[in-house]
């Protein structure tokens, strides 16, 4: 259904509790199959998601700003398509299993030469 939608919002907020998201997977997986974003500026969301290049982001707890955000991205294709290409690149190589498990087993390898 995400890969069918023209655009997936994720408008998350802080909880009054403190409680919030540090990067929803379900926005990771909106970004990899091609849907254009729209998140809030909460916890780690900015990081994927860059205003206007990887998607939109908006306030949290501004319905209106989501409201303009929604109408922006439903009547421009052409947007609608770029940030989508932007963000399943941007997937590709910060999420790319074989370049992260290569760095990781670098890291590894150095750190357990370093200490011995």
């Amino acid at each position: 259904m995400i890969q069918e939608s023209a655009v997936f919002a994720a408008p998350y907020i802080i909880g009054k509790d403190g409680n919030r998201d540090g990067l929803p997977t379900v926005l990771l997986e909106a970004m990899a199959l091609g849907t254009p974003c729209i998140g809030t500026d909460v916890t780690g969301i900015p990081e994927m998601i860059k205003h206007e290049e990887t998607g939109l982001i908006i306030p949290q707890n501004n319905p209106e700003v989501l409201a303009i955000a929604l109408r922006t991205l439903l009547t421009s294709e052409n947007m609608r398509v770029q940030l989508a290409e932007n963000a399943r690149k941007l997937m590709e190589t910060e999420f790319n299993i074989e370049q992260n498990a290569a760095s990781l087993r670098q890291l590894f390898y150095y750190h357990s030469s370093v200490n011995n």
